[in-house]
């Protein structure tokens, strides 16, 4: 799967960590290049853009990193509705972000659990579970693993991961019904996260007939998550 002399395949714990993070997110990049995306190597970014949507996934590192045993990689997300990026445009502003990110599509409400419960499972389906005296009960994707010492498999498992979470999405934007299903379902951070002026215009703009106030469930306060 990987290029014959991909340093993933033979490296030690003198390799420099900023090789093996190179490394990864080069091979990923070469897969979705093959799947009709952009890969911009010196910034680590994976785009994909049609007529309608544009979805920027970048990916960065760790100062902490640790030879031998821990190589960080992190990504965000920015999903573009480019109808909406060009009405921002001609109004004069800069669009730095699409309308929705990370957090939103990586966060769900944990329905019926325990006030604080908070369940957060890796791209390799690895979890934890703790408790947060002050959240409500969530599930959280983390956008954080450790790719020292991955194998093919765990390759796979990363592509998986956002091909199922992450690129989907490049259908679902353009489905009333998802995004009517992702703001009802999406946790705390989610919508903090989704709670300002450019998501709602966007609706707006692509469905009138969704009205953010009414579905973002106002049972639960709207608040930016505790740290």
């Amino acid at each position: 799967m990987w290029k014959d002399d991909s340093i993933l395949y033979n490296y030690s714990e003198e390799t420099p960590c900023a090789h093996i993070f190179q490394a990864f997110c080069d091979e990923l990049g070469l897969y979705y290049e093959a799947k009709g995306c952009k890969y911009t190597p010196s910034k680590s970014k994976i785009t994909y853009q049609d007529e309608n949507i544009k979805l920027v996934i970048g990916f960065s590192s760790s100062r902490t990193n640790t030879p031998g045993e821990h190589v960080a990689v992190a990504f965000g997300v920015s999903l573009h509705f480019l109808e909406f990026d060009k009405m921002r445009k001609k109004r004069g502003e800069k669009v730095h972000h699409g309308v929705i990110g990370d957090m939103t599509l990586l966060s769900k409400r944990l329905e019926g659990a325990p006030w604080g419960t908070i369940i957060i499972e890796n791209v390799f389906g690895d979890r934890i579970e703790r408790v947060e005296k002050d959240s409500e009960a969530e599930f959280r994707y983390n956008n954080y693993f450790n790719v020292y010492g991955i194998d093919v498999e765990k390759f796979k498992k990363v592509i998986s991961f956002l091909d199922s979470h992450i690129f989907v999405w490049i259908k679902h934007i353009l489905e009333e019904n998802k995004v009517k299903e992702l703001i009802q379902t999406t946790g705390a951070w989610g919508r903090w996260s989704i709670n300002n002026d450019n998501f709602k215009e966007f609706l707006t703009l692509k469905y009138p007939n969704l009205v953010f106030d009414e579905l973002i469930r106002n049972d639960i306060e709207v608040q930016p998550p505790s740290a």
